[in-house]
């Protein structure tokens, strides 16, 4: 009869230990090492993805020119908030695919305008032109 009552009272406890196991808080077994960010930069970082996200909505797929011109647009302060981060490591994703184009004014290049379409070429007198234009920006800017 003892051992009854050991046996049923063990079972309470094993039952009792699973269900605040399955129920209580998730842990990660593999977390992601990054280095700890103070929540008013997690926040500013969380609104300049927000941001980008939102003008990357208007890009056609395989824009190049409007992906990176999403890009140039955002607060440079955005680009050195808490290295690591996930939210971080996505802008990082995008300006290495606009490595390309980081000394050109992406935005004052021709987007895409329909999903079948492709950009329309310039003729080389005018790319010339506008290849002149960048020069001269390039060198006023510096």
């Amino acid at each position: 009869m003892l051992l009854h009552l050991y046996i049923f009272i063990f079972s309470l406890i094993v039952i009792n230990c699973a269900i605040i196991t399955e129920f209580g808080t998730y842990i990660n077994p593999n977390p992601r090492k990054y280095s700890k960010c103070e929540s008013s930069d997690l926040i500013k970082l969380s609104n300049c993805c927000n941001d980008v996200l939102l003008k990357l909505d208007e890009c056609k797929p395989n824009d190049l020119a409007c992906e990176c011109c999403a890009l140039q647009s955002i607060n440079q302060e955005c680009y050195n908030l808490c290295p690591g981060n996930p939210s971080t490591n996505f802008l990082t994703v995008l300006l290495n695919d606009c490595h390309s184009l980081k000394d050109v004014n992406a935005c004052s290049l021709p987007f895409k305008k329909g999903y079948d379409e492709p950009v329309p070429k310039k003729s080389p007198v005018e790319k010339n032109k506008v290849e002149d234009e960048l020069t001269e920006t390039t060198k006023k800017s510096n």
